[in-house]
């Protein structure tokens, strides 16, 4: 499949969702720390499959997880 910016895939190459005080977008290697403040919670250890406790290396491996996932067009 090729996706609308001409690259083959499901997904295009930058995706940005910006919207009523938001902006969303994928993860970076600068976002590692926020991760670990938002993630390293109880509620987010109760509902989601997470690492708990959701240290730096976790950070790092999720990071590395969804970098996978993107590169083998499994999500974004």
């Amino acid at each position: 499949m090729t996706a609308l910016d001409g690259t083959k895939g499901r997904f295009p190459l930058d995706v940005q969702l910006p919207g009523l005080g938001i902006h969303l977008r994928e993860w970076t290697d600068e976002d590692l720390p926020v991760m670990v403040a938002l993630f390293d919670e109880p509620q987010v250890a109760r509902w989601t499959p997470l690492r708990s406790p959701f240290d730096f290396d976790a950070a790092q491996e999720y990071l590395s997880q969804s970098r996978r996932a993107r590169a083998a067009d499994r999500g974004m």
